[in-house]
Order: C-alpha cells, then structure tokens, then sequence
C-alpha cells in the first residue's frame, strides 16, 4: 500500500491493528511517499492519498471527513516581525513549506475564507 505522509497518522495504531487482526492472511507493506504517481501501474494493490491528487480512473473511498490545514506562529515571531492580517502578507514572512518530493515544487498554499479561496 502507498501512503501519503499526510495519510500515514490515520493508519497508524488501532486501525491497522484492526486491521491485521480482522484479516491475518494478508500481508501488509506500507510505502510512505508524497510523490504523485499511478498506484496500481507501480504495482501497488491500494493506496491512501488527498482527494484531489488520485487518478480518476481509481475508485477512492473516503477515510475520514474533510482535513484542513491551520497556519500557526509563535508569539515571539509576531512581536518581532508583526502580525499579517491577509494571506499575501505572508509572502514578506519567513514560512516553512513542504513538497513533496526533492524534483517537485513547495507546496502552494491555498486559503479560503466563508468558502472563498484567497491567495
């Protein structure tokens, strides 16, 4: 199975632990990558990703209800740098990005405000 470094906290404890108890004949091999890829082509029986970076030709069963990501800042920072107050003023800050693999470009954060997407 191929999971996403993201997904990799849902499976941990009791559900794989269900899991393999419900199931003992099976084996389970997880490959933790946030690379985009096809899952099955690269030979894996099933896969864990975000919603909107699976195939479409996969079928995708939901996990958990909808995840969303918070932007946090350590008092001393906004004393020191001051206090944003929309999300473009972030990009004069000192943010910590992610991406997913070394070749792929930092993830591009994305905010929404009463359902409306900003930045």
């Amino acid at each position: 199975m191929a999971v996403t470094s993201i997904a990799e906290r849902f499976l941990s404890g009791p559900l794989v632990a269900t899991f393999v108890e419900a199931y003992p004949s099976i084996t389970l091999d997880v490959t933790v990558t946030d690379e985009e890829f096809d899952i099955i082509g690269a030979g894996f029986d099933a896969g864990v990703r975000l919603g909107e970076v699976i195939e479409q030709d996969m079928v995708a069963v939901p996990l958990s209800g909808p995840q969303r990501q918070v932007v946090v800042v350590s008092p001393r920072y906004l004393q020191r740098r001051g206090t944003p107050v929309e999300p473009f003023e972030l990009l004069n800050h000192r943010c910590i990005g992610w991406r997913p693999a070394p070749s792929v470009v930092p993830y591009r954060w994305e905010f929404a405000e009463k359902g409306e997407s900003s930045m």
